[in-house]
């Protein structure tokens, strides 16, 4: 799979600059050999990493660019203006090397928070990744090159109407999008509309990547930018964005299926709510409780805790309506337990994929919500990040 450079016009640069560990490729380039169209939706954290304030203000300006450039092993965030002076560094750095304007280049970065760049290592690691791609293109190292704790690369890629959409993220803790997510770049060689772009991306953000969580915490980092260089002409806009969404919901749920320590996939479904706000609230309070997500890590169908979670979250509910369900096996209904084999339910737990279904009674709409268990080594590997 090649991901990035698989639509027309794109080509991908890697490079091993040694923020992280030797040999490992830290620093990615993403190419556009004409302008391209952008749109990016990005982190609500207010401690916002040094290149998420950059791609913002060169946003606010310019809706066209050339290129994207990454480095992974360190966050540049809480680092000041010194750090944003770094990430304007290497935007100019990635401009000359391509011969274009460094307004016409955005920036990402991921890794541990509160240090400064490398600044040697990262010029030196721009500049070969640049070359690396100039006869030959990347695509396929990406991925890896823009990852952290994650155990798997994130990679993803459509086609429709002949045209091409691909993708790569990031992403394996402290995720709980609110707005974007870890860090996911997409590119395609579709002609859009520029005023439909952007609204388009926050659209499929918000029904995707919103609709996630690991360990309840927003990066400081978060980034989705998808880059549209028109190369393969027009497409319907309707399928364009459904296809779009497709693509974006399998990398966010690659997101949760890695998750630091996970060793289960959960998938939170809130049915007949009043509308989708009063829908998500419950799912996002049932997804983010340390109490469930433990008991979920013990195969323990512990049902009041979810109850607890749906009661406590500020959704409208009827409590005599709900009706709560977990792997298949209705467990709460008209405000009451039902009588049941919980061994059973605990056996079905252990396959790794749990289904929870909460029905509220009171409408038509409906929320899902992918999260995971909490498990030892999500505390180990944690406990033990920078030491």
């Amino acid at each position: 799979m090649k991901g990035l450079d698989y639509p027309k016009g794109f080509r991908v640069g890697v490079a091993s600059a040694g923020i992280k560990k030797p040999g490992r490729n830290d620093v990615a380039v993403i190419v556009s050999e004409t302008l391209s169209d952008v749109a990016g939706v990005f982190t609500t954290n207010l401690f916002a990493a040094a290149p998420v304030k950059y791609c913002r203000e060169i946003l606010q300006k310019n809706m066209q660019v050339r290129a994207i450039v990454v480095n992974s092993g360190n966050a540049n965030a809480g680092t000041g203006e010194a750090g944003y002076k770094d990430t304007v560094e290497m935007a100019e750095i990635t401009a000359h090397e391509l011969n274009c304007r460094s307004g016409e280049v955005l920036a990402a970065s991921t890794g541990v928070i509160g240090r400064r760049l490398p600044m040697d290592k990262i010029r030196a690691g721009i500049k070969s990744a640049i070359e690396s791609c100039r006869d030959i293109s990347h695509g396929d190292s990406a991925a890896s090159a823009i990852m952290t704790t994650d155990t798997v690369e994130k990679i993803a890629e459509r086609e429709i109407d002949g045209i091409r959409i691909g993708g790569i993220a990031k992403g394996a803790g402290m995720i709980h999008p609110n707005m974007a997510t870890m860090l996911c770049f997409l590119t395609t060689d579709a002609d859009l509309p520029r005023n439909l772009i952007q609204p388009m991306l926050k659209r499929v953000a918000d029904r995707t990547f919103n609709c996630i969580s690991v360990d309840n915490d927003t990066s400081t980092n978060d980034s989705l930018i998808l880059m549209a260089n028109g190369t393969a002409g027009k497409v319907d806009e309707k399928r364009f964005e459904s296809t779009l969404e497709d693509i974006c919901d399998e990398l966010a749920k690659k997101i949760v299926a890695d998750g630091e320590g996970a060793t289960k996939f959960v998938t939170i479904e809130v049915k007949d709510a009043k509308n989708e706000i009063e829908a998500y609230k419950a799912a996002d309070a049932v997804a983010t409780s340390m109490l469930v997500k433990t008991a979920l890590f013990g195969n323990d169908p512990n049902w009041g805790r979810i109850l607890a979670a749906v009661g406590r979250s500020g959704a409208e509910i009827d409590v005599e309506k709900v009706k709560i369900s977990v792997c298949g096996f209705t467990i709460f209904e008209k405000g009451g337990p039902l009588e049941l084999d919980l061994a059973k339910v605990s056996e079905r737990m252990k396959t790794g994929k749990i289904d929870i279904e909460i029905k509220f009674g009171l409408g038509a709409a409906q929320k899902r919500v992918f999260t995971t268990d909490l498990s030892r080594e999500y505390v180990s590997i944690n406990a033990d990040y920078t030491t």
